[in-house]
């Protein structure tokens, strides 16, 4: 099993980083309300499958 390390946890503080400007960013340039909730739900799903992961590297290792 994969081991999770420090670099890993950097990765998700980006990720997480990335997500939160990329959902300012589509919900400032964009007036339609629920694309823009769309967009922020598909974004945080694949942030919560992405954390999944890492803690199933921590707990299997």
């Amino acid at each position: 099993m994969k081991t999770i390390s420090l670099p890993a946890w950097k990765d998700a503080f980006v990720y997480s980083v990335w997500i939160l400007s990329s959902i300012l960013f589509h919900s400032i340039n964009s007036n339609d309300t629920v694309s823009s909730l769309h967009f922020s739900t598909v974004i945080i799903s694949r942030f919560i499958f992405f954390l999944f992961e890492n803690y199933f590297y921590i707990t299997n290792w």
